[in-house]
This record gives structure tokens, C-alpha cells and sequence, in this order.
């Protein structure tokens, strides 16, 4: 397991439990959810209605599902410590 990783959240996995996402997003200075729907709000289309926070190789990653105007659903990965760079 990686120095990185909390015993929650081991490499390649990925969590939607909100309580695993607190502790992994405060131990790795990763961009808060709250702040990531602000974000995401200004940056994609559509509703924010699913977050799930991954661990591969070291590194974060959230992947995001959204929900546009015509009902369909479109998945995105970002960056967890830096998602939509502007």
C-alpha cells in the first residue's frame, strides 16, 4: 500500500462513502467535494449527481457523473487535487 493511501481507500480502488472521502480528501490535501461541485457548476453542463473518489499508482482521481438537460448521463474523470484547471 502506498505511504499515501488511508486504510480506507487502497490503491485502485475507488469509494462513494462519503465518510472513506472525508478522511482520504483531509490526508492528502485533496480538493473538497463541496468544492469540487462549485467548480464543476462553472466549468460542465449539466448536474453533478455522483462522486466517487479513486487510488491508482499514487495518485487521485474523481470521477464525476452528470446529468444534462435531456436526461442524459455523461461520466468524467478529473484530476482530485486539481480538477477543471482554469
Amino acid at each position: 500500500m502506498s505511504t499515501m493511501a488511508t486504510p480506507s481507500l487502497a490503491a485502485a480502488d475507488c469509494t462513494d462513502n462519503w465518510s472513506d472521502m472525508a478522511s482520504a480528501i483531509a490526508a492528502n490535501s485533496l480538493v473538497s467535494a463541496k468544492d469540487l461541485r462549485t467548480r464543476a457548476a462553472s466549468s460542465v453542463g449539466g448536474n453533478l449527481i455522483k462522486i466517487s473518489l479513486c487510488h491508482a499508482y499514487g495518485t487521485y482521481s474523481y470521477q464525476l457523473v452528470f446529468l444534462d438537460q435531456a436526461g442524459k448521463l455523461t461520466t468524467m474523470t478529473v484530476d482530485a487535487r486539481n480538477p477543471f484547471p482554469q
